[in-house]
């Protein structure tokens, strides 16, 4: 069933108590006000990522050789890295930022990318590699990528993802080279014309949807996912299936397309596209009533906040699962510096001379 933003603004209001749910409509500028606190909460998962409770998301690129920095749009954290060659995957060990640049290395090795750290950047993170790669292998990260802001018609039940304006340099032709633009997994290369004169762009339409340029194909191309031309805008859905993932390597032919709000044209890009269920709009109903309630000063009200509270809690525990595994560690052990045995037994005296 859909539910849009409207709703949820609308909803969100009557829970906070400013409007009455029978007697009060909310006005325009109120929708426009909760729509913008909507969008601020939206990015503060920015900062709580166990808001987000769809993890797996698989950011995958290939390194340049010799090519340390990666920065990696739309992306929160890492808790994965691996590196493929051929159809084998290899592990990449995390390093701590102290030790991936405070310890001596050689810096002019190109081989396998066998560790990484990261760091936080404005909307992505920039991504450090050692060694550098020596082909440009394919790398895989697992994390957590930003949510999307919504707009008021936005059907927060189904996956949208309006790329904007399609630009091209020819009207009649474009073509797409191999991974320009990938959606769920699904490389659309291949060179679309105009067809029956109609613009090029629906021939990438038709493809999509029916899985030839000329639409006159039944089966879709990419399972649960629907094109199409809104106003202007390039746009697709997926009601009942997966989120909608859209990927491009940055690379384009001189003949080419590109769109307003997903450039085509600026390095490796990818972004996924949410459909929220049930209990994940629930929660940011009332994260939107309470946040209506601080904005006009008031006090939430209880109810509000214990609920709140409880979706917090279930989104936090099944989203970021807490790791309960162990280590054990002697106290006597031949670890780096002043343990238990040096202080307590050695009294500072060792056999190495030190």
């Amino acid at each position: 069933m859909a539910y849009s933003v409207t709703k949820l603004i609308t909803d969100a209001y009557k829970l906070s108590s400013l409007v009455s749910r029978e007697f009060e409509e909310i006005q325009g500028y109120q929708l426009n006000d909760g729509l913008e606190w909507f969008n601020q909460l939206l990015a503060d998962t920015g900062l709580d990522y166990g808001a987000i409770p769809y993890i797996t998301t698989y950011y995958e690129f290939n390194g340049v050789p010799g090519q340390e920095k990666y920065y990696l749009r739309n992306l929160l954290d890492i808790q994965s890295c691996v590196f493929f060659i051929q159809a084998i995957r290899y592990e990449m060990k995390y390093i701590s930022r102290k030790a991936y640049f405070g310890l001596p290395r050689a810096n002019n090795i190109s081989a396998l990318p066998l560790s990484y750290t990261y760091e936080r950047a404005p909307h992505g993170v920039n991504l450090f590699v050692y060694f550098y790669p020596q082909e440009p292998y394919v790398i895989q990260i697992v994390g957590n990528m930003y949510v999307n802001f919504a707009d008021l018609n936005q059907d927060l039940h189904a996956a949208t993802a309006n790329l904007g304006d399609s630009i091209q340099s020819n009207a009649t032709t474009f073509t797409l080279l191999e991974r320009q633009l990938v959606i769920n997994d699904v490389d659309l290369q291949g060179t679309y014309t105009t067809v029956g004169g109609t613009a090029a762009i629906q021939a990438l339409v038709n493809y999509i949807n029916t899985g030839t340029v000329d639409g006159t194909g039944t089966t879709p191309l990419i399972q649960y996912v629907t094109a199409s031309i809104q106003g202007t805008q390039f746009t697709l859905q997926s009601e009942y299936g997966p989120n909608i993932q859209v990927k491009t390597n940055g690379i384009v032919a001189a003949n080419s397309l590109n769109f307003s709000n997903f450039p085509l044209d600026q390095g490796v890009y990818i972004n996924t596209y949410y459909a929220m269920d049930g209990f994940w709009t629930d929660f940011w109903m009332y994260s939107l009533a309470d946040r209506i309630c601080q904005m006009f000063n008031m006090e939430t009200p209880d109810r509000v906040t214990n609920q709140l509270n409880i979706y917090r809690q279930r989104l936090i525990k099944d989203a970021e699962t807490v790791d309960l595994s162990g280590r054990r560690i002697s106290v006597l052990g031949r670890a780096v510096g002043i343990n238990y045995a040096a202080a307590n037994i050695g009294r500072g005296f060792t056999t190495s001379g030190y």
